[in-house]
């Protein structure tokens, strides 16, 4: 008898605790997508308190070389010889080589600051299915080279005037 309300109590507290864990997780997922709306709003330097932490995230250094690294992948898979199947508009990415491996570099030099807002870009370039990265027209090619080089642009400090 009293193993049994033990094991129920033990049940219990897991629910609860599981509840919990999940609750705490749906909230920091609200506060990340909001501070990444607002960063991704913003392309300057200025961050506003309240999401320093987020824009620390982005701009860190594994996660600078984590997207680096999934450019030069796309790079190397547009030019193997066998490519995988997949949504990837892979004449775009062969065209765009060199802007696609200047962005590449440009995360991977650590000594110089990005902006939070370049980063997020960058990530809804691989990660989106609606960036010119996965665009299938027949203009993808100038589509691509564009936002490349814009993400670039954006990735750079400017000091205010």
């Amino acid at each position: 008898m009293i193993w049994c309300r033990l094991g129920l109590s033990t049940a219990g507290g897991g629910v609860v605790g599981t509840e919990r864990l999940l609750t705490a997780y749906r909230r920091r997922v609200r506060e990340r997508r909001g501070a990444d709306d607002w960063l991704r709003s913003a392309s300057g330097t200025f961050v506003p308190e309240k999401y320093v932490w987020r824009a620390d995230e982005l701009c860190s250094s594994r996660n600078r070389t984590t997207l680096a690294r999934a450019l030069r992948r796309l790079d190397a898979s547009a030019w193997s010889y066998r490519p995988r199947p997949g949504l990837l508009d892979l004449p775009a990415v062969r065209t765009c080589r060199p802007p696609l491996l200047t962005l590449a570099g440009r995360l991977e030099e650590l000594s110089e600051p990005v902006t939070p807002a370049g980063v997020l870009q960058v990530r809804n370039l691989i990660t989106d299915g609606g960036s010119p990265l996965y665009g299938a027209d027949a203009d993808g090619i100038d589509t691509l080279g564009e936002a490349i080089e814009r993400i670039i642009d954006l990735l750079d400090v400017r000091s205010p005037c």
